[in-house]
């Protein structure tokens, strides 16, 4: 997926590039390493995205999770992305995200982590069973990065900032593992 950069919508510098789509994990999914971090989120946080706290209404476990809002023209365009592309990129990679939708104006939020990844151990004799949590793993960077190329491909959608949200900056994303782990702490606070 190299190759895929994009111009900002308020300046003329370009995106960083995407890395090569990395292949798909085992299973269960190691969390990212800080080398996965610095790799592959960082272009993603170039293009919006966040690592925010699951909402814990939503989620049985708290975990950190990649979310972005994406702007539409109309409704009819964010269904067709939901059913088509969406749906698509679901069933391909064997994986999904929770989706909120808001009428108006017609938005998309995208949230998505791995419910079974499988966190570093704490000692060398830590059951692995025992390390199965969830948390972000290249599971969900395949997921979206598939999903950004395919809006890409439709000749893209602007990305929402919403102040009422208090989403970071890209300057304030995590960029290392103990940074993408304080962010499972803030469940229930966001």
């Amino acid at each position: 997926m190299s190759g895929l950069a994009r111009q900002t919508s308020d300046s003329n510098t370009a995106e960083p590039d995407f890395p090569e789509l990395p292949p798909p994990p085992p299973f269960p999914c190691p969390f990212l390493t800080d080398d996965e971090i610095a790799t592959y989120l960082g272009p993603l946080y170039a293009r919006e995205w966040t690592v925010q706290p699951s909402d814990p209404k939503a989620t049985k476990k708290p975990s950190p999770e990649l979310v972005k809002r994406f702007a539409f023209s109309t409704f009819n365009e964010l269904n067709a992305f939901l059913h088509l592309d969406l749906l698509d990129i679901t069933q391909s990679e064997n994986h999904h995200a929770r989706q909120d939708i808001t009428p108006d104006p017609p938005s998309l939020i995208v949230r998505v982590h791995t419910h079974s990844g499988l966190r570093p151990a704490r000692h060398a004799e830590e059951p692995r069973r025992a390390r199965v949590q969830p948390g972000i793993t290249l599971r969900d960077v395949r997921f979206v990065y598939l999903l950004e190329q395919r809006l890409a491909a439709r000749g893209g959608t602007a990305a929402v900032r919403s102040e009422a949200e208090n989403m970071p900056s890209a300057d304030e994303q995590p960029r290392s593992v103990a940074a993408v782990e304080a962010r499972r702490g803030l469940s229930g606070q966001a």
